[in-house]
């Protein structure tokens, strides 16, 4: 097979091809430009339907050239030369989640599960918002970084989908329906199973997959794997759920149940144990005090009454009780402290800033209300030399509000408790009544 290894496409230098699934080639590149690598991708020269995959390609590229999340790839390029397709897109070290699993991790253990299956929510999430529904949602098409955090690498809706995407559709899919949100969630759904179990519930190269994925129960998760609890369980069968109608209706909807679930469990979990040891201690307490009167009943008067006085004496019991309430209440403080900072974890965002020509990291940082050691440490980078217009900075917000029908900016800025001019900054607004519109996305710093 004829490859590119070693061939110059515009400013980038090829180096070597990296990886191969059933459609594309992955070379890795570098740029002349400015020093860092990137992924080069094109179809292989085998692929049937050539020219109906390579124009598939074109549009969803262009597409995602102008969408920007922190779980997708940066599209970079894309380049046409002697007739075949090449998108540039920022490269990322990493393996895909079916990799992972099956290398590295085995079953992937509940608590990390849930926070990388959040950020998969989160990204298909953002792209429904924008009106685009993948046609396929499978482990291939999921990186797990070398920071392990994930990304989703988005790939064209095909006529021509291969074993892989068909063992992750719906069954309405599968009878010749259109993608939905609804077969997103199932696609999500067995993504999620394969996270916990550490395997797709069915055999994926059985012959008859496509009529079981359509009919079959799915054998539960802790068949494979004993560590799958029933709480999983059963957000698992709501997600695979054979009628659409019956499973969960949005991304933010699977991950609320998720997220929320997990969330009471662990908050209610600490604080049960201190309420538990007070009571069984002032009743052995009591119990203690119940027998020695006993044991003394036939003493004279005066020693009974000296012990019933001793025994009133409580200061010991004040001083035990005292140091259990202390105890309680440390440890409701540090589940408070722990619930705020997954909380606080949970709100913060990353963005993607396009770096325009003559920009500073100093100007950056204020934009965003970001420190400036932070921005370097965030992005690697130690100077303005090595920025360069046109690449993507990670920068932190607090949200990102999509504007409503009749929403102007100093509406949104009281909603977050900023000011007018803050929104301005942040989202580098010259013209309200030009650049703010119905379904706009505006970024929101922390004040």
């Amino acid at each position: 097979m004829k490859t590119i290894d070693g061939k110059k496409l515009l400013h980038y230098e090829v180096q070597k091809s990296y990886k191969e699934d059933d459609k594309y080639i992955y070379y890795l590149a570098k740029s002349a430009f400015y020093d860092k690598k990137v992924s080069i991708i094109t179809l292989r020269p085998t692929l049937a339907n050539q020219a109906t995959e390579q124009q598939a390609l074109r549009n969803n590229k262009q597409q995602m050239a102008a969408l920007q999340h922190p779980n997708l790839p940066l599209i970079l390029d894309i380049i046409e030369e002697e007739g075949k397709l090449y998108v540039v897109e920022e490269y990322t070290q990493g393996k895909t989640l079916k990799d992972y699993i099956s290398q590295i991790s085995g079953p992937i253990p509940e608590e990390k599960a849930i926070r990388l299956f959040s950020q998969l929510l989160d990204t298909i999430q953002f792209l429904h918002h924008r009106g685009i529904v993948p046609a396929s949602i499978h482990p291939e098409e999921i990186l797990i970084t070398t920071e392990e955090n994930l990304k989703f690498l988005y790939h064209p809706d095909t006529t021509s989908p291969t074993t892989q995407e068909i063992a992750y559709q719906s069954p309405e899919q599968l009878k010749g329906d259109p993608p939905s949100i609804a077969s997103n969630i199932f696609s999500l759904g067995l993504v999620l199973y394969q996270m916990v179990a550490g395997r797709h519930p069915l055999q994926e190269d059985d012959s008859s997959l496509k009529e079981k994925l359509i009919k079959a129960k799915f054998p539960p998760a802790n068949r494979f794997y004993p560590g799958v609890f029933e709480r999983v369980q059963g957000i698992l069968d709501k997600a695979l759920q054979k009628q659409p109608h019956q499973r969960f209706q949005s991304c933010d909807t699977f991950k609320k149940v998720l997220t929320y679930d997990r969330f009471i469990a662990e908050a209610q979990t600490v604080p049960r144990d201190a309420f538990t040891q007070l009571p069984l201690t002032l009743l052995s307490t009591f119990v203690v005090f119940v027998i020695i009167l006993l044991f003394f009943a036939n003493r004279g008067e005066e020693e009974v009454s000296t012990l019933a006085y001793d025994l009133q004496d409580t200061s010991y019991i004040n001083k035990r009780t005292d140091s259990l309430k202390t105890l309680r209440l440390q440890k409701l403080r540090e589940d408070s402290l722990r619930i705020a900072k997954i909380q606080a974890r949970d709100t913060m965002k990353l963005h993607i800033h396009k770096v325009k020509r003559g920009e500073s990291l100093q100007r950056i940082a204020k934009r965003y209300n970001m420190s400036l050691g932070h921005l370097k440490r965030l992005n690697n980078i130690e100077s303005n030399e090595d920025l360069k217009a046109g690449s993507g900075m990670r920068v932190v917000v607090r949200a990102v509000h999509k504007v409503m029908k009749g929403e102007d900016l100093r509406r949104v800025a009281g909603q977050y408790e900023l000011t007018y001019w803050d929104l301005v900054r942040t989202n580098a607004i010259k013209d309200e009544e030009e650049e703010v519109f119905e379904g706009k996305d505006l970024l929101i710093d922390f004040e």
